[in-house]
């Protein structure tokens, strides 16, 4: 599943911000085929994981618009 999470950020007094990250869903086959916590650019799984994210903002799974 290719989507977006959202959310407010609470700052100061009622001041509310939007938040909002690509995700993907993909089924675990083994264990030895996922890896969870922070992938950093030597992680072996990273090329793999990009490819997904690209996927959720380059096609209309979800919708970035620039801040005014």
């Amino acid at each position: 599943m290719y989507g977006i999470l959202t959310t407010l950020q609470a700052g100061r007094g009622s001041q509310l911000t939007p938040v909002a990250a690509p995700i993907v869903l993909v089924p675990i086959r083994a264990p030895a085929q996922g890896e969870f916590g922070r992938i950093t650019l030597d992680h072996p799984c990273h090329a793999r994981y990009r490819d997904y994210l690209k996927r959720t903002v380059e096609e209309p799974f979800a919708l970035f618009l620039p801040g005014i």
